[in-house]
C-alpha cells in the first residue's frame, strides 16, 4: 500500500466510478481497477461494491478511506513541514516605520536582517507614527514600527521605553527655563500633548516657543546655544556634549517614549515577514502585548 493506492480509493469513492476516477488520474481503467484489487487483498476484505449504477463503498471501504483520508492529509502536512525546513526565506518585506525610528536606529537593524536573509526584497515607508497605522490597517505594509500603538488590536510588541531628557548646551536650572527658547519638532500630536502637559504642570502661561522640522535641526540649534528641547534618548547618541536630566511629571512619573513593533495576526505565514519579526525580537528586550 502506497500513497497513489490511498489516493486512487479517494477518487474513486468521489467519482463512484472506475471509469470516471481513472480519466481524472490518467490512468487506464485495468490499472485503477488493479489498484483496489491490490488494496481489498492487502486488507483481506471487499472495499467496492461494483453496480451498473457506480461504485459504492463497503463498511469496510468506509472505514478504509478514513484511513485513507487520514494518512494522506498527514503525509502531506509532513511533506510541507520538511520542504519549508529547507526552504529559502524569500519574497518581499513591506515595511512602514516612523521618522525618528527609521533616522536613528533602522539601517542597522535592516543590514543585519539582509546580511542574513539577502533574497528578500525590502519595500520601505518612513511616516509619522500616526501616519504608519492606516497603511497596515489597509495591507500597504505588512510589518510597522512605530512610537505609539493607537490600541493597535492584533499583534504588538514594545521593543523599547526610553526616557525623555530635559536638553541643552550648559546645565539650566528649572527656573531657568520660562527665559530661554523652547525648541520643540515634528507634528507627532502625541508627542507634542504630552510635552505641553509637562510645560502646564509648571508654569501658568506659554513657553517661547521656536518649532521645527525635525529632531536634527532641533538638536543642532541647541548645540549652538539657541534653546533647550525635550528629547528622548534615541536622538542623543550622537550628541555626547549636550547637557541632558530625565523629565518628570509632577506626580514622578517620567516621561517618556516607547517604540512598538506591530503587525496581522496571519503576517507570520509571510517567510520573509516571519524572519524579520524573529530578529527584532532578537535585538530588541521586547513584552508580548497582544497574544
Amino acid at each position: 500500500m502506497n500513497e497513489k493506492d490511498l489516493l486512487a480509493l479517494k477518487i474513486v469513492c468521489k467519482e463512484r466510478s472506475i471509469t470516471k476516477a481513472a480519466a481524472r488520474l490518467y490512468v487506464s481503467q485495468p490499472a485503477l481497477t488493479h489498484r483496489i484489487k491490490s488494496l481489498e487483498d492487502e486488507f483481506g476484505v471487499k472495499i467496492l461494491n461494483r453496480t451498473p449504477e457506480g461504485s459504492s463503498l463497503t463498511p469496510q471501504g468506509e472505514h478504509i478511506l478514513e484511513f485513507a483520508e487520514e494518512t494522506l492529509a498527514k503525509l502531506n502536512i509532513t511533506k510541507e513541514y520538511v520542504l519549508s525546513m529547507e526552504a529559502k526565506i524569500q519574497g518581499t518585506l513591506r515595511l512602514g516605520v516612523s521618522h525618528t525610528f527609521a533616522q536613528y536606529e533602522l539601517a542597522s537593524l535592516l543590514g543585519t536582517y539582509k546580511k542574513r536573509y539577502p533574497d528578500v526584497d525590502i519595500c520601505l515607508k518612513t511616516k509619522l507614527s500616526s501616519l504608519i497605522l492606516p497603511l497596515l490597517q489597509k495591507n500597504e505594509v505588512a510589518v510597522v514600527i512605530s512610537r505609539k500603538d493607537s490600541g493597535w488590536p492584533e499583534k504588538k510588541h514594545l521593543l523599547c521605553k526610553e526616557s525623555v531628557y530635559i536638553t541643552s548646551a550648559r546645565p539650566i536650572k528649572d527656573e531657568e527655563i520660562p527665559s530661554l527658547p523652547w525648541i520643540t519638532y515634528g507634528n507627532d500630536q502625541m508627542g507634542l500633548e504630552e510635552r505641553t502637559r509637562w510645560w502646564d504642570e509648571r508654569f501658568s502661561f506659554p513657553p517661547n516657543r521656536i518649532h521645527v522640522h525635525n529632531a536634527e535641526t532641533c538638536l543642532q540649534l541647541i548645540l549652538n546655544g539657541l534653546g533647550w528641547a525635550l528629547v528622548p534618548e534615541l536622538c542623543l547618541k550622537q550628541y555626547q556634549s549636550l547637557v541632558t536630566r530625565p523629565a518628570f511629571f509632577k506626580s514622578g512619573e517620567p516621561l517618556v517614549r516607547q517604540t512598538f513593533l506591530l503587525y496581522k495576526n496571519d503576517a507570520l505565514e509571510w517567510s520573509a515577514v516571519n524572519a524579520f519579526v524573529k530578529h527584532v525580537l532578537g535585538v530588541y528586550k521586547h513584552d508580548s502585548i497582544t497574544k
